[in-house]
């Protein structure tokens, strides 16, 4: 099976998983923590802010995870709860496995 790359993902999930989003490498993040990335909402417009020294393996698996933040925003308390689970099942499906909702997603931004 062939590699997919990190570009076929950011655009599999910009075109199916439409979102307000902008992906941005940073130099010099905090990973001490053990976080690669954070995703923020701001002025209507989430940022992914990524660790730029990460592998692309790590690329694709944080974008997948970051995007999946975005699309549960606001419904839930919990960072990782069962909405952003459920996000995240979708995100996955649609960056790695290639699969095509039958409807795009329609989100209404809160926060």
């Amino acid at each position: 099976m062939p590699r997919t790359s990190y570009a076929t993902y950011l655009r599999r999930l910009r075109r199916w998983l439409p979102l307000p989003v902008d992906v941005v490498f940073v130099d010099g993040l905090d990973t001490r923590t053990g976080n690669l990335a954070f995703c923020n909402l701001y002025r209507g417009r989430f940022k992914i802010e990524m660790e730029a020294a990460i592998s692309e393996g790590d690329r694709k698996d944080t974008l997948v995870h970051e995007w999946a933040h975005a699309l549960s925003w606001g419904e839930e308390k919990e960072h990782h709860g069962p909405a952003w689970g459920c996000a995240l099942s979708k995100c996955y499906r649609v960056a790695v496995e290639g699969w095509r909702p039958r409807q795009r997603a329609k989100r209404i931004l809160r926060g």
